[in-house]
């Protein structure tokens, strides 16, 4: 039927408007006759003037005279002209028009019949007079009835025929009058709402069928209606109701803020129409009231809450929440910085070695459980729309994470099961697999080796055979020189031992992350101590600054420094490094970005690569007088004997 494919459809009824005009419209008769100038100018604010002046459809329109509108106060004829209540005018104009070919005539009409009007409400048609709905008569004395028109009839009626919108019918009455909303209609007199939705308005309700509610878990709505429970019943009733006048034509993709504060989700499948409330599908449309709309969904809709309430209170994910709270980052997923969580279901975990669970588990290995569960944090929210083959993502610990699709997949192997669950702060998703970083599987000679700015460092551990040792379990804290740290030793020649010394100096055993570290001396595996310096957010070990901190590894930590600590049983070095004056200690930036807002330095990589080593000028001229003619080749070759036993930078 044309009039039910464009009513409420404010961009359908301007389309309309390109409509041929026929000579003698039914819409031309309304605004000529002195008995109808309301209806039309009615018609003009609607939008329906152009439908009812072509010749696309034939109408029958019971129309009310002047004087009938008369009896409908001024201030609801003045409420309706706002473009706010423009869907509640075409309502009451529509009740009125009935889309029938042929037009039906005063003859056509039958005692105890039923007609629909283009807004889908039924008429009741009786004869003994012609009237409407039992009380709108029919103006035949008038000469007001069987009006023809070149696109249909037009019937005078004494009274307006009265529609939801004119009858003051709130979206309270809406529901409490179809039986398909019993249970809400209890929940809202139990929330005393009543008289909030009531009111004036607007207001747009989603609102959950007894089937929907029939669904929540056994005992939840029972809970809910305890008058100590008022509050949290109040909270999510509220959370269906919009303070907006939306048909189903006017709702938009995206989020949109309810009564209680928080946002609902509104998508709309372009291919099918279908409109989903955050999961819920709406199920019936545009039920009009006096003071807006409601639309009927599947499942009720429960306000939000944080991510980490969220994981707490689900049955999916009761592993995850263990450990967010072993690792001492509920505050954080509690918070109000907006994340993605990509949380590994119960099962996941079960998918993992025991002893990688167990090592997790235990309070010395916290900095590599915090380092797992970051590595499931984007900053920001991201739906599952949002998620494109191949992107790359960069998690909290500075890792990256890569997305394909489809089917929706992260890192290549954890697939998206349970997708776009809101929260207050922020989207989780749920995951079939645990994402690894490199803290599970890298010890701390591995993070070094695949750090370009350490390939000195991995070459010196190489050469002093420190390799397996440094492999071990751990824990371990390295505080590590660059590349640029050991150049300022160039020239300078070391025996093994001397190496060993030095290196063991920068691993203290323990697992320590910057946040740990206080001023004082830690004990190094050569058996002296570090001095280390913490000021404000500047950490110094003995000389050297720490310029990238917790850099975690499956057996550590790793630390970078800019300078190379020298043991005080070495003694100076022969060629003591170039000192560079330290007029301001550089801000430490922890590694780890928190999902508080607070950052977490990327490693900035070296984009030099290792020199080598040079020769110093007493290797040089040590080695033109071994080239003597006076001196015995025996002894040259024993000097140079000698000379291998020592081990440069």
């Amino acid at each position: 039927m044309f009039l039910n494919k464009i009513a409420l459809t404010a961009a359908a009824i301007v389309a309309c408007g390109v409509q041929s005009a026929d000579a003698n419209s039914i819409y031309k008769i309304a605004a000529e006759s002195a008995n109808f100038t309301t209806l039309a100018d009615l018609l003009v604010l609607a939008g329906l003037d152009a439908t009812l002046s072509g010749d696309e459809a034939t109408f029958t329109v019971f129309a009310p005279t002047n004087s009938a509108f008369a009896i409908v106060p001024e201030e609801t004829l003045t409420k309706l002209s706002d473009e706010l209540w423009k869907p509640q005018l075409q309502d009451l104009v529509l009740y009125h028009v009935i889309e029938a070919d042929p037009a039906i005539a005063l003859a056509d009409l039958v005692n105890d019949t039923t007609l629909t009007a283009a807004n889908g409400q039924n008429l009741t048609i009786n004869t003994g007079p012609p009237r409407v709905n039992g009380e709108s008569i029919i103006l035949v004395n008038d000469s007001l009835a069987d009006i023809e028109a070149d696109n249909g009839i037009i019937h005078g009626i004494d009274t307006p025929l009265l529609s939801n919108s004119l009858a003051f019918a709130s979206v309270v009455d809406i529901v409490a009058l179809d039986g398909r909303f019993a249970t809400l209609v209890e929940a809202v007199q139990a929330a005393g709402l009543l008289e909030t939705l009531g009111g004036e308005g607007p207001f747009t309700v989603f609102a959950p069928t007894d089937e929907a509610f029939d669904n929540l878990p056994n005992g939840t709505l029972d809970e809910l209606l305890k008058p100590e429970n008022l509050e949290t019943l109040t909270s999510i009733l509220e959370y269906h109701v919009i303070a907006a006048n939306k048909p189903s034509s006017s709702l938009r993709q995206g989020r949109r803020k309810t009564l209680n504060g928080d946002s609902i989700r509104i998508t709309i499948n372009n291919d099918t129409s279908m409109i989903k409330i955050n999961s819920a599908n709406v199920t019936d449309a545009d039920m009009i009231a006096y003071n807006g709309f409601v639309h009927a969904i599947d499942a009720v809709l429960i306000p939000p809450k944080s991510i980490y309430d969220t994981l707490v209170d689900s049955q999916n994910f009761t592993t995850l929440a263990d450990l967010v709270k072993m690792a001492d980052l509920e505050e954080d997923l509690a918070g109000e910085t907006l994340l993605t969580l990509f949380a590994p279901v119960d099962s996941a975990f079960e998918k993992l070695p025991s002893e990688l669970v167990e090592k997790l588990t235990k309070p010395l290995w916290k900095p590599q459980l915090q380092d797992v569960l970051l590595y499931h944090l984007l900053e920001g929210r991201m739906m599952k729309q949002d998620l494109a083959n191949e992107l790359m993502l960069t998690a909290l610990n500075n890792e990256e994470l890569a997305i394909s699709n489809p089917p929706l997949r992260i890192n290549g192997n954890a697939t998206i099961v349970d997708a776009d669950i809101e929260a207050t702060n922020g989207i989780i998703h749920g995951i079939s697999g645990v994402l690894a970083p490199a803290s599970v599987s890298s010890n701390i000679v591995d993070i070094a080796k695949g750090d370009d700015r350490f390939s000195i460092l991995v070459e010196a551990v190489r050469t002093a055979d420190l390799g397996e040792a440094l492999m071990g379990n751990g824990p371990f804290t390295l505080f590590a020189p660059t590349n640029e740290a050991f150049q300022k030793l160039l020239g300078v020649y070391l025996s093994k031992d001397a190496l060993i010394s030095i290196l063991t100096y920068h691993v203290v055993e323990g697992n320590l992350p910057s946040s740990s570290l206080s001023t004082g001396d830690l004990e190094t595996l050569n058996g002296e101590s570090v001095n280390v310096d913490v000021s404000g957010a500047n950490v110094t070990v003995n000389d050297a600054n720490v310029i990238d901190a917790d850099i975690i590894a499956s057996n550590g930590i790793v630390h970078a420094i800019d300078a190379v600590l020298i043991p005080q049983n070495e003694g100076t070095p022969t060629k003591s490094p170039t000192k560079k004056p330290r007029t301001k200690r550089p801000t430490r930036q922890p590694r780890t970005r928190r999902p508080n807002g607070g950052g977490r330095g990327k490693s900035s990589k070296s984009s030099k690569s290792p020199k080598s080593p040079k020769s110093s000028k007493a290797s040089k001229k040590s080695s033109k007088s071994s080239k003597g003619g006076d001196k015995k080749k025996k002894r040259h070759q024993q000097g140079q004997e000698e000379k291998k036993k020592e081990r440069p930078f």
